[in-house]
């Protein structure tokens, strides 16, 4: 196997195996949440273990996932550890940003007065319907960065303040100073 994803791809053809790791994966992306809160924390499992007052074996076991975690568990995890839980039973509509990208699309929310999910939900209406018109109007696709239309938002989320930056002063008239123009709060009335 030349590396990890080539693996990873053979095992997904197993029906067996593909099963298992679908139900597993929710726990394996929380584990590794907990791992990388831990990590910025620079705590040692003891470290954890003794936050929570629990034994460092049964950390190990957690994050070998190795163990059952009781929500309450989970809790007192993501308490100690800074973080916020989330639980959903839509996990197929969830977005994970990183820190960088939360932080702008937080800060696109402050000054535009709207949740973050509304600025989402907007922006993909907006690039939707632009790109429904240049169909119609048999003109090229604009392309963002290397993004079709309909993943500009996401792709930008992704990319970082400068994206942001450059989409939200021309596609939602915010100016540079952070104000609400007149426009960006007609797309959002």
């Amino acid at each position: 196997m030349k590396n990890l994803e080539e693996l990873k791809s053979r095992l997904m053809k197993n029906e067996n195996f593909k099963k298992i790791y679908e139900e597993k994966r929710p726990l394996m992306d929380f584990i590794d949440d907990i791992l990388e809160l831990r990590y910025e924390k620079g705590w040692t499992q003891e470290d954890l273990a003794k936050a929570i007052g629990t034994a460092k074996s049964n950390i190990s076991r957690i994050e070998k996932g190795k163990q059952n975690i009781s929500y309450q568990m989970m809790q007192k995890l993501v308490r100690v550890l800074g973080g916020k839980l989330f639980i959903t039973a839509y996990g197929d509509r969830v977005i994970r940003l990183s820190k960088e990208a939360m932080d702008i699309l937080n800060d696109i929310s402050r000054r535009s007065r709207k949740a973050p999910e509304q600025i989402v939900e907007e922006s993909i209406r907006i690039f939707s319907k632009e790109k429904s018109r240049r169909s119609e109007e048999k003109m090229p696709i604009k392309r963002y960065s290397g993004a079709e239309d309909q993943d500009a938002p996401f792709f930008m989320i992704k990319k970082g303040k400068d994206t942001w930056n450059e989409t939200v002063v021309k596609e939602f008239k915010i100016g540079s100073t952070g104000e609400v123009t007149k426009e960006w709060q007609e797309a959002f009335a």
